[in-house]
């Protein structure tokens, strides 16, 4: 994960497995998330929000505005050409937020998470049950950095650490361990 800014409480981030696609952020605050695309510093346009309000909403895309070439240069170290080159493949897909099966429109919401002995097993809306190994950053943690963490509708989130898995990582399967 790639924390960018942490501003007024709210957590600006890159999700390693997102840079698939176009360039975007997410924005943290407590249990409430959202989702920017990034086409331009003109061109903010909000992909996904739970919980946030209109007023928050308008204070996350001011910050992003006042931020952009920040997160444009954080997103380019962190995604490299990764990122461009699988735009053009979605566009040739016709994958958009509407029809992509992995946009956060589109997955079931975490309910519970439980951290075991070898791994993370998560409890979705839908009722199905995602039991997954540690990732590397997860390994090497110590128990209670592992206890330590949060999650939103679609994202587990350990700060300490700087992980996050989401909800599309663990239904595609592209967790790293």
């Amino acid at each position: 994960m790639g924390t960018v800014l942490r501003i007024k409480g709210f957590k600006f981030y890159f999700v390693s497995f997102d840079c698939v696609e176009p360039m975007h952020i997410h924005v943290r605050k407590g249990r409430k998330e959202c989702k920017y695309w990034l086409k331009s510093k003109e061109s903010i346009i909000l992909a996904a929000n739970k919980g946030f309000s209109v007023v928050q909403l308008n204070v996350i895309r001011k910050t992003i505005k006042n931020n952009f070439e920040k997160i444009k240069q954080d997103w380019d170290e962190h995604c490299g050409k990764l990122g461009n080159i699988n735009i053009m493949a979605r566009k040739k897909l016709g994958r958009d937020a509407k029809n992509d099966p992995f946009s956060l429109l589109n997955l079931p919401e975490i309910k519970k998470v439980e951290i075991l002995k070898n791994g993370i097993k998560v409890h979705l809306a839908d009722k199905r049950i995602i039991q997954t190994p540690f990732t590397a950053l997860l390994k090497k943690a110590t128990l209670k950095q592992r206890k330590d963490f949060d999650f939103s509708p679609h994202f587990i989130f350990w700060d300490e650490i700087d992980e996050i898995i989401g909800v599309k990582n663990l239904l595609n399967g592209s967790i790293k361990f």
